[in-house]
């Protein structure tokens, strides 16, 4: 049992200093990701977005900006293709976009692409937006990482709450960008959606394009405003540098998949519920904590790196921990897992006035089944201690009476032969 406890202990603190030291890797750009400016044909960063908008995109795009303007490179294309994704990681990186000093070109492709929801917000955001022909844009109404709508789980007040300030929200970014702002709040109120072709005359998006680079010499020579004042597009030509996500920001979008995080949670809880009804498994217990970390790591309820340094002192907390104690031993620690699993958490007040009668060494044996007096070594049974007995000066016995049987009647546990 000891050996097994070990083993887990073991491979749990492993696990949980290996995910610490992921989380910490990949702040900034990869190895050999960055190059010295010179003179030449107009750099551009390429970047792909693909898939639900997370905390992990954020943290991609974001450290593709902070590269565009370190390295001082002519734009940024973003080739996108999302359902949506978290609204709060959306502000984040329209906060980053409107606050570059470096262009930024959206290309919503390829064939069949779309940009739902969060990715409609992104494409209003950007200095000049590019679809495919045959791509889509539009459905901005908010719903619950369920999918359902927000007045189902927080009321009617609430949902209006939220809907009025996604309205502000991408009102606020056409005003910015001068697009058609009209049809951006019946994006998010009534949820409308537009082929590529619409988008254009409706003036939600600039000009349509087969691929990234017809994007790009097609947004060659545009005034854009940028954070530093207006900027003049240079991209015609243009060479592509891709960067691509690091390990970190590559786990944390896996880890704010919306199913993914559904199934954390549910282990996490099935974890904490396994360990409340059976004490002292601790592999039950330690997963569910750890799938609960996760889901709030994912949620974004708990800093990335708040969650990095708990899963340190984690893993050397549990290599650290004191060896289990012999099976033998009877102490309070085991007193309190036998009365937390037989007899429950619902008998114990019943059987305080109880327990505060026994003696804090035999706490670990208070409820165990009643046996015979005679089978647990009281009132003369066979594991009591038994006294010498007394011999008499006689060569004859009673006869038909045994002298282990037989006590005085004195009692004093004194067998007379």
């Amino acid at each position: 049992m000891a050996t097994r406890v070990r083993t887990v202990r073991r491979a749990l603190a492993g696990l949980a200093l290996a995910l610490a030291a992921v989380g910490a890797l990949g702040a900034g750009e990869p190895p050999g990701a960055r190059l010295a400016p010179g003179a030449g044909p107009p750099r551009v960063e390429s970047v792909e977005v693909k898939g639900p908008i997370t905390g992990g995109t954020a943290e991609y795009l974001d450290a593709a900006l902070r590269r565009a303007r370190d390295e001082r490179l002519d734009a940024v294309a973003i080739t996108l293709d999302t359902p949506g994704g978290a609204l709060d990681a959306t502000r984040e990186i329209v906060h980053a976009m409107l606050e570059s000093e470096v262009p930024v070109v959206v290309w919503v492709g390829p064939a069949g692409a779309r940009a739902a929801s969060a990715g409609t917000i992104l494409t209003l955001a950007a200095n000049v937006a590019a679809m495919h022909p045959a791509s889509n844009i539009g459905a901005v109404h908010p719903v619950t990482i369920g999918g359902k709508d927000v007045s189902e789980e927080a009321g009617k007040d609430m949902a209006e709450k939220v809907v009025n300030d996604t309205v502000a929200f991408v009102r606020s970014i056409c005003a910015e960008r001068g697009r058609n702002a009209d049809w951006a709040e019946k994006a998010v109120r009534q949820s409308v959606s537009v082929p590529a072709e619409e988008a254009v005359k409706l003036r939600v998006v600039d000009l349509l394009a087969p691929d990234l680079r017809g994007a790009l010499d097609r947004a060659d020579g545009r005034s854009v405003k940028v954070a530093g004042g207006t900027r003049v597009l240079h991209t015609k030509n243009a060479v592509l540098l891709p960067q691509e996500p690091t390990v970190r920001q590559r786990l944390l979008s896996f880890l704010a998949d919306p199913n993914v995080v559904a199934l954390l949670m549910l282990l996490g809880t099935l974890g904490i519920g396994i360990e409340f009804y059976h004490p002292g498994a601790i592999l039950p217990g330690a997963v569910g904590a750890f799938c609960l970390l996760l889901a709030f790591l994912a949620m974004r309820v708990i800093p990335v790196n708040v969650g990095a340094v708990i899963l340190v002192l984690a893993g050397g907390g549990l290599r650290h921990l004191p060896r289990p104690r012999r099976r033998g031993r009877r102490d309070l620690h085991r007193a309190r897992d036998r009365l937390l699993h037989r007899p429950g958490l619902a008998r114990l007040p019943v059987r305080s006035r109880r327990l505060q009668r026994v003696p804090l060494g035999r706490l670990a044996d208070a409820h165990r089944p009643r046996r015979s007096p005679r089978l647990h070594g009281l009132e003369g049974g066979p594991l009591a201690p038994r006294p010498a007995p007394a011999r008499r000066a006689g060569p004859r016995r009673r006869a038909g009476v045994c002298p282990r049987r037989r006590r005085s009647r004195g009692g004093g546990g004194v067998h007379s032969r």
